[in-house]
C-alpha cells in the first residue's frame, strides 16, 4: 500500500522560525519570504474521488476499446487479471475513482468565490484533479469543491499539477467486472 500523506498545520515553519533557521545555518539573513497558508488539516493522500469523471465531455456508459488491455480484479497495479478487452470490443464503463497521489498547487490571481468558499488574491489552493475543460476539483480553506475557474491566467495560476490515477470499473458482455487504470485505451 502506498504511503499516506497527511497535511498538518503543526508541521509547517512559521516565517519567523524560517528566518532564524536561515540565519543560524547560513549566517545570512533570509531573503523576502512568501507566506503560504497551510494545507487543510486532515486531508489525506492518496485522496479518492469516487464517481469522478475527469475529462472534457466525460461520461460513464458504453465505451469501445481502441487497443487491447487487461482488466484487473481490484484497483491495484499488480492485481490479478479478470479478463482482457480486445481492440474494437465494447464494454460498459460502470463508474470510476480518481486517486490523487500528490496534489498540485495554484495561487489565486484575483479574489474568487467557489461554492461559498472565498479565496483571497495570492492565497494558495490544492489541485486534486482535473474536472475537464480547464476546471479542477480543489481544496480551499478546508473545503473540497469543484471549480469552473479559468486556470489559464484569469483566476488561478497553476504552480504544479496534481499526480493522479484514474481507475475505471468496466463490465464486458459476459458480465465480468473489473478495473483498469487505462481509460485512454477507450474511445466513445
Amino acid at each position: 500500500m502506498p504511503a499516506r500523506l497527511v497535511y498538518d498545520r503543526g508541521m509547517l515553519l512559521s516565517p519567523s522560525l524560517a528566518f532564524v533557521l536561515t540565519f543560524a545555518l547560513t549566517g545570512a539573513p533570509a531573503g523576502p519570504a512568501t507566506v503560504q497558508p497551510a494545507p487543510p488539516t486532515g486531508l489525506v493522500f492518496p485522496y479518492e474521488d469516487a464517481g469522478a469523471c475527469p475529462t472534457d465531455g466525460c461520461r460513464y456508459g458504453r465505451w469501445v476499446a481502441v487497443r487491447s488491455l487487461t482488466v484487473h480484479r481490484t484497483r491495484e497495479a499488480g492485481a490479478a487479471a479478470v479478463f482482457r478487452v480486445g481492440a474494437g470490443e465494447a464494454v460498459d464503463a460502470v463508474t470510476g475513482v480518481v486517486v490523487t497521489l500528490r496534489p498540485g498547487r495554484a495561487r489565486a490571481i484575483a479574489p474568487i468565490e467557489v461554492e461559498g468558499v472565498r479565496v483571497a488574491t495570492g492565497e494558495h489552493v490544492l489541485l486534486l484533479h482535473s474536472a475537464g475543460k480547464g476546471a479542477y476539483k480543489v481544496s480551499a480553506r478546508g473545503a473540497v469543491v469543484d471549480t469552473a475557474l479559468d486556470v489559464a491566467g484569469r483566476d488561478l495560476a497553476v504552480l504544479s499539477e496534481p499526480r493522479t490515477v484514474w481507475w475505471v470499473q468496466v463490465r464486458n458482455r459476459r458480465g465480468e467486472v473489473g478495473w483498469t487504470s487505462q481509460p485512454e485505451a477507450f474511445g466513445g
